[in-house]
């Protein structure tokens, strides 16, 4: 928590909003997904933006590009507006790059989700099936068992029972 989508692992703000320099790092930011399996979970401002180009505004960054766009588009500068026109091009290929490998580790992570849902499920149905026990199946052995006993009771206090007479013979 606390830290920009595209600032890396440098806390605080991706991009200075003033100047729009880019104040992050270079870091990643991973989590672990899977026993013994880490994902990165993010990617940089210059990753998804580009670079400054301190330059050439048309090879910097997409704010950079936008903005001597908009500036070549109020001098009517053609030439300039067909170079940012390309330039968005490339910037528009490489933000969709990153959405679709942002998107491919989404599907990863579902993925990875619903398979330990399922074996979570088979998990228990497995120890369920081991530990629970059958109530009326236990009731009827459990009867069965105690009129044995009851029987063998009865049977050995007949065979074992002794008189005064028994004893005086």
């Amino acid at each position: 928590g606390g830290r920009s989508i595209f600032a890396g692992t440098a806390a605080g703000g991706a991009f200075d909003p003033s100047t729009g320099a880019y104040l992050g790092d270079t870091g990643a930011v991973t989590a672990p997904v899977a026993a013994g399996v880490t994902m990165q979970l993010t990617r940089t401002g210059p990753e998804v933006f580009g670079t400054t180009s301190a330059t050439n505004p048309m090879q910097g960054d997409v704010f950079q590009m936008l903005d001597a766009l908009a500036n070549a588009v109020q001098s009517n500068d053609g030439t300039t507006i067909s170079a940012g026109l390309a330039a968005i091009d490339v910037a528009t290929t490489r933000v969709q790059n990153v959405q679709t490998e942002l998107g491919s580790r989404s599907t990863q992570l579902e993925d990875l989700r619903t398979s330990a849902s399922t074996r979570d499920q088979e998990l228990t149905s497995r120890i369920s099936e081991l530990e629970d026990v059958d109530l009326a199946e236990a009731t009827v052995t459990l009867k069965a068992k105690e009129l044995a006993y009851q029987s063998a009771l009865g049977v050995a206090g007949r065979m074992l029972q002794t008189t005064l007479l028994d004893f005086l013979r």
